[in-house]
């Protein structure tokens, strides 16, 4: 079932696939399911093709037992092919206890069509999360003060309720940090669509006065957002954010 799953993926003439995301399902050398472990893969796939990848699984895999690799879900441009996750566990363990097949299909979720308005909506709608969620807003340090990149930004800055950023280029901001020492500022990236949501990232940067021989470690940390749209309005339906080496 699980190679008929990646063939689904591999053939759909939906459009290339931008994503796959892996699960990987480790058993232990007495058939015991020992651990499931996530990894995702962003080269560009195109309809039809197959592609050899190395994908990073974060822990390491014993080999002393059988690993079951299984694609849980495709991106493509066109929507999103994928499997009930549940499900899927479930078929790995009745195959390990030799148990009846559990039945799996993989359903296909087209992208909502996302529009300028809705985009600005959007970046209304994350900003005001950030500098309004004490966890998030700590990375910020200073709330009053809040410095959006303008390269980059294709939609208009709404009007942000609390403290509305402050648009600048690199060398206004870089002018900033020369007087102050060092500046924090925001970036927008690209909203993604992944069927009916829209995973939407603000990336925190910094930049510093330039020292000699005081080497400078740069700040990389993103907050992510995943946002759908219920009754006419758009809404956060998880966040998180995380550091980048």
């Amino acid at each position: 079932m699980i190679s008929i799953i990646v063939a689904i993926a591999l053939s759909m003439s939906l459009g290339l696939s931008t994503a796959v995301h892996l699960q990987v399902f480790v058993v232990d050398s007495e058939n015991h399911l020992e651990g499931v472990r996530d990894g995702l893969s962003v080269e560009t796939l195109s309809p039809g093709k197959t592609r050899r990848d190395t994908v990073e699984i974060k822990s390491a895999i014993g080999l002393g037992g059988t690993s079951f690799v299984a694609v849980t879900k495709v991106v493509s441009r066109s929507g999103i092919w994928q499997v009930d996750r549940v499900k899927l566990e479930k078929a790995i363990r009745a195959k390990l206890g030799n148990e009846p097949d559990v039945e799996l299909s993989a359903s296909f979720e087209p992208n909502v069509a996302v529009t300028k308005d809705d985009r600005s909506e959007i970046l209304k709608l994350v900003l005001e999360d950030i500098l309004r969620d004490e966890s998030k807003a700590e990375y910020l340090k200073d709330r009053s003060n809040v410095i959006l990149l303008r390269e980059g930004l294709d939609i208009n800055l709404p009007s942000v309720q609390g403290s509305t950023p402050i648009l600048l280029n690199l060398d206004e901001i870089q002018k900033i940090a020369n007087v102050r020492g060092k500046v924090l500022y925001l970036i927008y990236q690209p909203f993604v669509v992944e069927g009916s949501r829209v995973l939407a990232r603000i990336a925190l940067r910094d930049r510093v006065s330039p020292k000699p021989n005081m080497p400078h470690v740069p700040l990389k940390y993103t907050f992510l957002f995943t946002c759908v749209k219920k009754d006419g309005r758009w809404t956060i339906e998880g966040s998180t954010g995380y550091a980048q080496s």
